[in-house]
């Protein structure tokens, strides 16, 4: 699946969505309900099964069988439903079906209502909203705390700790680095002999270091080693560098929150490490047209659909940048990628998405004046 969902759901998210773009039965249901907040929480009922009664009509008219379109709009139907109690109050769900595979996530930001019935699932709306508030983790460390924390725009909360040591102390035991003593003599008087250190008790701190920053870089790596969504490092300069040079983890992001983190509540925490993952997303924009120049001098540049088209089915795009306000009613053709006209519901440019994430590239949504290509579409080739 494409890099960008990687980095902005979580695992359990991630797997069913994959399951959706990989099932290939008959037309595809993508659904945005905007989410009303109590005390108007009943009208969220009313909307989705209007959403329900809507993704059936169009699943007959496109031949599906009227039993079969039922059981297909009541499968996202339930799917929205059980996710509408953990989702942001004034939010949006998301909900995409394939067949017999369901997924709905919850949105912080506020969408406008869609149901879409067609061969690709309409998933810009979804990806652009992932880019600004798509989940992140903290890892906050000092001698006498390792915590790991994940959460969203939103906030923090504490995740599991796993094989992460608690602490220094609980990282080293009793096994910390002692003096090495050594007979120097008699003192001045001949009476009790005099010891001395064969390490200052400096060197000996760095040594403890290096083995903490180690056990905890142990850990994590395992846990994350192929996991990109964004992770921040909250900890004074005493383990931000040893931290770094241990860690092997594909979301450590370059900032980070410099400071003891001891005594920050969740929310403190959350304050100082969240502008530091939007910074960081807000880059990954803004620096689409120099990247796109730097492909295109290299001869990995395409922004002609049809050749973008024919390079995401043989598996050639590494990333891709869309227009995220532009529709293009139509389809890619399966054999030769090239853009066909079609039916409203129906997307060129969703299709291509889905292709290229379906094929592990990445896809990232801008708004019009951002993309760096006027056919709505540019792709840098592997």
């Amino acid at each position: 699946m494409s890099e960008t969902l990687l980095a902005a759901l979580l695992p359990e998210t991630r797997q069913r969505l994959s399951r959706v773009l990989r099932a290939s039965t008959g037309p595809r249901v993508s659904v945005y309900l905007p989410l009303a907040p109590p005390p108007d929480a009943a009208q969220n009922d009313l909307l989705c099964r209007q959403a329900v009664d809507a993704a059936r009509k169009r699943l007959e008219a496109l031949g599906v069988e009227s039993q079969e379109a039922s059981r297909r709009s009541e499968l996202i139907g339930g799917s929205l439903r059980e996710s509408a109690p953990h989702a942001p109050p004034r939010g949006t769900l998301a909900g995409f079906e394939s067949g017999s595979e369901v997924c709905s996530l919850g949105l912080v930001q506020r969408l406008p209502f869609l149901v879409s019935v067609g061969k690709r699932l309409v998933l810009r709306p979804l990806l652009r909203a992932l880019q600004i508030e798509g989940p992140y983790r903290v890892l906050a460390v000092s001698t006498k705390r390792v915590a790991l924390f994940e959460g969203d725009s939103r906030g923090l909360r504490r995740a599991a700790q796993g094989e992460l040591p608690k602490s220094l102390e609980d990282a080293l035991g009793s096994e910390t680095t002692e003096k090495q003593l050594r007979l120097r003599g008699t003192g001045p008087s001949g009476s009790a002999p005099v010891y001395y250190a064969h390490h200052d008790a400096s060197q000996e701190q760095k040594i403890d270091l290096r083995r903490f920053h180690h056990a905890i870089a142990a850990a994590l790596n395992a846990r994350l080693t192929n996991d990109a969504v964004p992770l921040v490092l909250a900890s004074d300069t005493t383990h931000q560098g040893g931290l770094r040079a241990e860690l092997r983890v594909p979301g450590l992001i370059e900032a980070a929150a410099t400071a003891s983190p001891d005594y920050w509540t969740e929310a403190e925490l959350h304050e100082h490490a969240w502008p530091q993952v939007e910074r960081v997303r807000a880059s990954l924009m803004s620096a689409a047209p120099e990247s796109w120049e730097r492909a295109r001098n290299t001869g990995k540049g395409v922004d002609l659909l049809d050749d973008i088209g024919a390079a995401a089915l043989a598996g050639r795009v590494r990333r891709l940048w869309l227009d995220g306000d532009r529709a293009l009613p139509g389809s890619v053709d399966p054999a030769t990628g090239r853009a066909v006209p079609g039916a409203p519901d129906d997307d060129v440019l969703d299709a291509l998405a889905e292709i290229v994430m379906s094929h592990g590239g990445e896809v990232r949504v801008l708004t019009s004046g951002a993309l760096p290509s006027a056919t709505g579409a540019a792709a840098e080739l592997r």
